[in-house]
């Protein structure tokens, strides 16, 4: 994580810079504000999505056939949202809370 001094002068930088930044300016004005780190659901491209299948495939080869259910979408719902494939990515984040007082 970089310093927002030091993101300032390199005048470059990550989200994390950039949240931290904000983050700083907004304590500044005596905002209330929270970094929040975690994860968030990217949806993956095309090629990514080519790439997948074609490694699925491979693993399938070494599989003995036999089928146990477990791995197979049960609903309507699930059969869509396994079509869209994505992937967990690291996600930082700023959140503010606004304040009823006068301060």
């Amino acid at each position: 994580w970089l310093s927002p001094d030091f993101f300032l002068t390199m005048k470059k930088g990550d989200v994390k810079a950039h949240v931290l930044l904000l983050a700083n300016l907004f304590l500044g004005l005596n905002a209330d504000c929270y970094v929040c780190v975690g994860y968030a659901r990217r949806k993956l491209s095309e090629k990514e999505q080519l790439a997948n299948t074609h490694r699925d495939q491979e693993h399938s080869d070494d599989h003995d056939g036999s089928v146990d259910g477990s791995d197979l979408p049960a609903s309507a719902a699930e059969q869509e949202a396994a079509s869209v494939q994505s992937e967990l990515v690291p996600h930082v984040w700023l959140m503010t809370r606004h304040s009823n007082s006068a301060s």
